[in-house]
């Protein structure tokens, strides 16, 4: 098997590996491109995957937030997109992103919302979660603290 089909096919698996973790295949395969061919736009990702603008896009912003693809530098008003390649980072950029978009604001939810409730069962359950998101947090901030 010649070099270039060893790679796409390790791109085609990273694709199925992401549906398994609940995104779609491009996601896989526009990190596993960047990851494998280098720095890319993402004009230059939609002719080399062949996928309509909008996907790319809606794709690479997922991949942003979840800290697998960073923008490497801009040509004008043009992103350049290249592989986040470190675990660690793409790790610590998940966390950050779970903390503040679901942790922190449930955790405050479940803090305001305490006066409304009036049966000792339904109080005595969202304290439970109160508990467990105030611990999660804790854990993720002890982690981000690490280097």
């Amino acid at each position: 098997m010649a070099e270039e089909e060893v790679i796409q096919e390790i791109i085609h698996e990273l694709g199925q590996l992401m549906q398994f973790w609940g995104l779609s295949a491009i996601h896989g395969e526009l990190w596993g491109t960047l990851y494998f061919y280098g720095k890319h736009t993402q004009e230059q990702l939609k002719q080399r995957v062949k996928c309509g603008t909008s996907t790319i896009s809606q794709a690479l912003t997922t991949l942003h937030r979840l800290g697998m693809v960073k923008i490497a530098g801009k040509n004008g008003r043009t992103k350049i997109y290249e592989a986040e390649t470190s675990a660690h980072m793409m790790t610590r950029k998940k966390l950050e992103n779970m903390l503040r978009f679901q942790v922190h604001p449930m955790t405050e939810f479940l803090n305001a919302s305490m006066p409304s409730l009036s049966t000792k069962e339904t109080k005595l359950k969202v304290k439970a979660l109160q508990q467990q998101y105030t611990g999660l947090g804790t854990i993720i901030e002890t982690f981000l603290r690490t280097k």
